[in-house]
């Protein structure tokens, strides 16, 4: 697939009849031009262009449709990485990665096989195909050998697919990795592990466990959108444990600030449920109502008055 300079000359020589003693009357020898096609001397560069300008003037200028002075001067190295950086693309990978592979492998650029690994990890999550993001992903880990900070970030991937997934064990262990191998680095990384292992905890009911790190964000924390969520987390597992009153206060202040208004239609209809569920129907629909004029979606209105019309159910108005 890729040619030594060697071999580009002699393959230019048969296509165009040109014999080795040709070459005499520009200043090479055949036997010189023998050892180069042969591999037993390597020319310098500004030999290589020498005998290129030779290949031009016997073939008249044709010599250009096999090879450019660029492409011929080119080494088999160098050449196999020209073609891994043209197609260290999404497409190769998808259509070719055995390929691609083995010539990063065999020419040692296994950097961008890396990168490649990489665009596929990333395509099939958005795919939602998690298993196969997750083999690209744990490539990706291999080949990072010393890298921890890339380590911890596909470990979160990784962990963020098994949790979308619900494997949560699995989802676990590495995210718990990732936090490992982040170490200082990245704080708001950092945080962002640790608001995901809260979750996963409380999926798992180790609500002792999904605390710890709830806690630890709201006391450390400054990022608006990972203190939002984790407060509203800290709600959800005050509800599980039945602690209703200190649920709706967290909801009740939450809205009161305004602090944090992408997760003001949560707040709302999460305060709307406690109500519900607490009987206080009248003060859930007025919370909802509220609540409707904070939703940016077609989905969140419809989750909104999904909850008000079970709760008119419930008072026996059928027809609201």
């Amino acid at each position: 697939m890729f040619s030594k300079v060697g071999e580009k000359l002699k393959q230019c020589r048969k296509e165009y009849n040109i014999k080795q003693i040709h070459f005499e009357s520009y200043g090479f020898s055949a036997s010189y031009i023998s050892m180069i096609e042969k591999g037993v001397r390597e020319a310098p560069t500004e030999t290589i262009k020498q005998i290129y300008n030779a290949l031009f003037l016997l073939t008249q200028g044709e010599i250009e449709k096999l090879y450019s002075l660029d492409k011929f001067i080119m080494t088999e190295e160098e050449e196999a990485l020209y073609w891994i950086k043209e197609n260290n693309i999404l497409e190769v990978g998808l259509s070719n990665y055995s390929m691609y592979k083995n010539i990063c492998i065999k020419y040692g650029f296994e950097y961008y096989l890396n990168n490649i690994d990489e665009k596929l990890a990333y395509y099939y999550q958005q795919e939602q195909k998690y298993d196969k993001s997750n083999q690209y992903f744990i490539n990706c880990i291999y080949k990072s050998e010393s890298d921890s900070y890339k380590k911890a970030i596909y470990y979160r991937e990784i962990g963020m697919n098994y949790q979308k997934c619900g494997s949560y064990y699995e989802s676990l262990l590495n995210l718990e990795l990732s936090l490992l191998h982040i170490g200082n680095r990245d704080k708001l990384l950092e945080f962002k592990n640790k608001y995901d292992l809260a979750k996963v905890n409380y999926f798992l009911e180790n609500l002792n466990q999904s605390y710890f790190y709830i806690d630890n964000i709201l006391d450390e924390c400054t990022e608006i959108r990972i203190l939002g969520a984790s407060i509203l987390l800290k709600e959800l597992l005050l509800k599980k444990e039945g602690k209703f009153s200190e649920a709706i206060k967290i909801l009740e202040d939450f809205i009161k600030q305004e602090t944090y208004k992408p997760f003001l239609k949560n707040a709302y209809h999460n305060l709307g449920c406690n109500l519900k569920e607490q009987g206080a129907y009248q003060d859930a629909i007025k919370i909802l109502n509220l609540g409707v004029n904070y939703c940016d979606t077609e989905l969140d209105k419809a989750l909104m008055k999904f909850l008000l019309g079970d709760i008119y159910y419930c008072l026996g108005e059928y027809n609201k």
